[in-house]
Order: C-alpha cells, then sequence, then structure tokens
C-alpha cells in the first residue's frame, strides 16, 4: 500500500471497499479517498458523503467538528480540568482503530495540557457537557508524519465521533 500527499491530507492509495491499488480514482471533492470503479465509488458515497466536506475543512483549519447530538450549550471544559469522553475512532476508509465504547470505559485526560492530539485538545475544549460531535482532524492535528502503531499510517486523516461526558 503506497501513501500520496495532497496538501494536508495523505491518503492510502487504494481502493477505499475493496483494497485494490490498480485504476484509482480519488473523490474528485476532497481528493481523500480512492477508488477503482464508480460501482465501488457509488457503494462507498453513502458512508463518506458525510465527511467529504468536513475533509475539505480540516484540510483549511486542522479540524471540521459536525455537532451529532447538543449539548447543553452552556457549560464548556476549561484548560487543565480533567475530561471524561467516549469515542470511536475511525481513518477515512471506515476502518476503525479505537473505540472507548467498545471498552466500556470513558478515556480521561487533562484539557488543554497536550496530553492528547492538537485536534481533541482543540476540539473538546469547544463541547458543551453532553454533546457528541464528529470531528475530522487533518494530519497535522492527528498523528501526523509518524502515525500512530499498526493501525494509523503516517500522515492519515481521522474521524472522531466524540461525546464529552463530565469533567473536574
Amino acid at each position: 500500500v503506497s501513501t500520496q500527499s495532497t496538501g494536508t491530507v495523505t491518503c492510502t492509495m487504494e481502493c477505499a471497499i475493496c483494497g485494490s491499488a490498480n485504476n484509482l480514482k480519488q473523490c474528485s471533492a476532497c481528493k481523500s479517498v480512492y477508488y477503482c470503479g464508480a460501482d465501488h465509488q457509488k457503494q462507498h458515497w453513502t458512508s463518506h458523503k458525510k465527511h467529504c466536506k468536513l475533509v475539505q475543512q480540516a484540510q483549511n483549519s486542522g479540524y471540521a467538528k459536525q455537532v451529532i447530538v447538543e449539548g447543553d450549550k452552556t457549560n464548556f471544559p476549561e484548560k487543565g480540568c480533567k475530561v471524561n469522553a467516549h469515542y470511536v475512532g475511525t481513518l477515512l476508509n471506515g476502518k476503525e482503530f479505537d473505540s472507548s465504547r467498545k471498552r466500556n470505559k470513558p478515556f480521561s485526560f487533562n484539557l488543554g495540557q497536550k496530553e492528547v492530539i492538537k485536534g481533541w485538545d482543540e476540539g473538546i475544549a469547544t463541547m458543551s457537557k453532553g454533546e457528541r460531535s464528529l470531528f475530522v482532524l487533518s494530519p497535522d492535528y492527528a498523528y501526523g508524519k509518524n502515525g500512530a502503531g499498526a493501525d494509523i499510517p503516517p500522515n492519515s486523516t481521522l474521524v472522531f465521533d466524540i461525546e464529552l461526558i463530565s469533567w473536574s
């Protein structure tokens, strides 16, 4: 599997459906997902369309956010507080790489202390209590050129479904 850099987004050069590396064409809008044929592009579009516009926004600003469930819109965590959140992390092709929900244990960290990736520190600070949002993070706001282990390739754009539960 090879990768190609397109601005701030680097993509795995394989079909998002079958993994083929032959006769690939990019999503014309976000240029972050590849398909080996029109039938696979059509098949993947249902899941990709919700991310496509967000990927374009993340390319420009580091991350993009789409609220799934509104929070209380009043209470926001402050820098230095310990936040508790549930999340599911996926690559742009939909492959899940981690989930606190599957472990049934919220993830905790100190906000704004660089204990997590930049997209989390900045993105979660914009969430109110009880909010659940979809975040698309550019590589610079995720794991960058190093990636993370075997599951997150270098320069990956990542998608996180995050629910802010509480903080102290």
